[in-house]
């Protein structure tokens, strides 16, 4: 389901015993905007040697793992 708390909301009340799952995207939406976010602040606070380093990361904190 949605990470909505209506959603969470309908569902405990009607459906006590139900598993609650999130599916898959909105789980990574979430993640990649907390990734992004942190990403902002601490280029804000970083310095220009800092800076270089932060630019681009974003997709390599988001990419697969390969093993």
């Amino acid at each position: 389901m949605d990470r909505g708390p209506a959603y969470q909301k309908a569902v405990g009340e009607w459906l006590p015993h139900a598993d609650i799952v999130f599916d898959r995207f909105h789980v990574m939406k979430n993640y990649s905007d907390a990734i992004k976010n942190q990403r902002r602040t601490e280029f804000r606070k970083a310095s220009q040697e800092g800076k270089e380093l932060l630019k681009g990361c974003h997709y390599l904190l988001l990419k697969a793992q390969i093993s």
